[in-house]
């Protein structure tokens, strides 16, 4: 996670931001949000694209519900790899990266902390 400055509601405070696949998670005031991009594109027609990290990480702490996929495996865009459990919510943490499932740090059950690693996928090249 990393730290900024911002102005929220007209105060200025530190705020914990991570981007996990299409979505930046922010902290503030104790309280988690996020926010979803939907296409790559902005509506101004600008480029909005990011950089895949092929990293999941916690976007909260919480509980390791399901681990969906196995070291080695194939995994694709949007697919959900963990689930995990926050603030009594599920969430699906989803590749952001076509490629293999190079490693799975985490198991069902784990307490897991925000912005920690949970697995990482090596790109898959394409010819």
């Amino acid at each position: 996670m990393k730290r900024y400055f911002l102005e929220v509601d007209g105060q200025w405070q530190w705020v914990w931001a991570e981007r996990i696949g299409n979505e930046f998670w922010f902290h503030c005031n104790g309280n988690t949000h996020n926010v979803e991009f939907k296409s790559k594109t902005s509506r101004r027609g600008g480029n909005t694209e990011f950089i895949e990290s092929g990293e999941i990480k916690a976007p909260m702490p919480g509980k390791i519900m399901k681990v969906l996929k196995k070291l080695g495996e194939k995994v694709v865009v949007g697919e959900t790899v963990i689930v995990m459990e926050a603030m009594k919510m599920e969430y699906s943490l989803e590749a952001d990266v076509t490629g293999t499932l190079e490693s799975i740090s985490v198991s069902e059950n784990d307490q897991v902390n925000l912005g920690q690693l949970l697995a990482s996928i090596s790109k898959e090249e394409n010819d």
